[in-house]
């Protein structure tokens, strides 16, 4: 493991089960917070109902939430809302599940006072993009920014985005794009390959120059610690942390079995600054 920054913070565990099982929806407790952003207005004028917020779709924490249209150009992403602060954490997920993967510790950072954005990719959640799922990194990427956009412009002073596998592509990518502009202050990348359908991150990886989280667990299939290096080392980011010593893919490397591990500490720690 190559390492130029040392993290550790205690993290409060809780609902790992929601994760690990898909994240079957159950009704939430307690008033939600009303989304912050503007919903796309129908053809009569009327405003759209906002998506189904994390606690309603993907259970209850015990965590209040809402959910928010936010539009990318011909697209609007439905992005799940928790918590309050001025450092937000953005998070991109994985193939196999929606945002309701990331939902368990995204709250309990929300506890923490980190202000969470979850948001769901093309053809998954209630997201709705007139291109089509091979589109997912191109069109995540750019959702990943105007999120960070919208919480600039909500008070946030420290933005990360986090990404889990292919969501872990798409954090970078949009890492690449956002370049020296500063909506993001960090990149944490679980386990995402260097390229998924198609769209390669190390394209846009030279233009990347916000901090970086990089991990992968021996043999995982779909990137290697060496790919990781090859990502890091493409970057023109001057603080790199390459992690090959994790367990699980994606998401599942925060968790013991039990609830989170160590390493989500060290992820929350990055994430707080």
């Amino acid at each position: 493991m190559s390492s130029r920054r040392t993290l550790a913070v205690a993290l409060f565990l809780g609902c790992l089960a929601a994760a690990l099982s898909g994240c079957a929806a159950d009704p939430g407790s307690g008033s939600s917070q009303p989304p912050a952003a503007s919903p796309n207005s129908s053809e009569t004028g009327e405003a759209a109902a906002a998506p189904t917020s994390p606690s309603e779709r993907c259970g209850d924490t015990g965590v209040d939430s809402s959910a928010m249209w936010l539009p990318v150009g011909d697209a609007r992403f439905d992005v799940g809302v928790a918590g309050e602060g001025t450092t937000t954490a953005i998070f991109a997920h994985q193939r196999n599940q929606d945002a309701c993967g990331f939902w368990p510790y995204a709250s309990t950072l929300a506890e923490q006072g980190v202000q969470v954005l979850l948001v769901n990719s093309c053809g998954y959640g209630e997201t709705e993009c007139p291109r089509d799922a091979n589109h997912v990194v191109d069109d995540g990427a750019d959702a990943i920014l105007a999120a960070a956009e919208w919480a600039r412009q909500n008070g946030a002073e420290r933005v990360v985005a986090v990404g889990a596998s292919m969501g872990g592509t798409t954090a970078i990518v949009a890492g690449g794009r956002d370049g020296s502009a500063g909506l993001l202050d960090g990149v944490v990348d679980l386990s995402g390959p260097l390229s998924f359908r198609g769209y390669d991150s190390l394209d846009d990886a030279p233009a990347l120059t916000a901090p970086l989280l990089l991990a992968v667990a021996p043999g995982d299939t779909s990137v290697g610690a060496a790919e990781l290096q090859q990502l890091a080392d493409a970057t023109a980011s001057d603080d790199v942390t390459v992690i090959d010593d994790g367990v699980g893919h994606g998401w599942a490397m925060l968790t013991t079995g039990t609830g989170f591990n160590d390493f989500a500490d060290r992820v929350t720690t990055f994430i707080t600054g």
